[in-house]
């Protein structure tokens, strides 16, 4: 059954440029895209926005580091009345990326989806997540992503990204028994159209394993 609603859309964002943008600091609700994919699966432009605190250092015009911290949303289908104690997590990441003579990208992203509580761990920006989770214990959801891309100037711009979630290397038949290889991965091409600035042509394919 269908039945009238009202919606809110409220997109504040808050932010400082220091040192000729070499540090950016933003404390905002808008949607993220982290990678080199249309679609990319750590963050992607299609899923939720969220509130967030990133901090972005370039102390050299070939190295870019990334911390985020913020507060993942939650519908309720039972209404907002129900509590969603089980239901509301924190997310924090830090990456890193390397731009060789513009043409070879490399990037390292390490991520913690935490249940909500005060964990300094994980909003101290240069705490890799993925080690210190295994000094407070397994209690979160960890996950790394490596991504590499190549640009051929005017042309095309070739990429691809890895997702690690969970793996059970110790596993009989790692490709095929469950939860064992918790993985996802992305190889593209973002072609640009000769002499017209406004075309471009994606192909893409992405490959996500269950329980990933």
């Amino acid at each position: 059954r269908s039945s009238p609603a009202a919606g809110i859309r409220i997109l504040p964002e808050f932010g400082v440029r220091l040192w000729d943008g070499k540090v950016n600091i933003n404390f905002s609700r808008i949607r993220r895209d982290w990678g080199t994919g249309d679609g990319n699966m750590t963050l992607s432009k299609t899923a939720r926005p969220f509130m967030a605190l990133d901090i972005c250092i370039q102390p050299f015009p070939w190295l870019s580091l990334t911390a985020l911290s913020g507060s993942l949303e939650y519908f309720r289908s039972e209404g907002i009345k129900v509590s969603a104690a089980n239901f509301q997590n924190n997310i924090s990441i830090l990456m890193a990326e390397l731009f060789i003579k513009n043409i070879v990208y490399v990037g390292f992203t390490s991520s913690a989806v935490w249940v909500k509580r005060f964990e300094p761990g994980y909003l101290n920006p240069g705490m890799i997540p993925f080690l210190y989770q295994n000094m407070v214990g397994d209690f979160d959801n960890l996950q790394m992503e490596l991504s590499l891309g190549i640009k051929i100037p005017r042309y095309a711009y070739i990429y691809y990204n890895f997702f690690l979630d969970e793996a059970l290397l110790s596993a009989n038949d790692f490709f095929h028994q469950a939860g064992a290889s918790m993985i996802a991965y992305q190889l593209g091409s973002k072609i640009s159209i000769p002499d017209m600035p406004f075309m471009t042509f994606i192909l893409q394919y992405t490959k996500i394993e269950p329980y990933t």
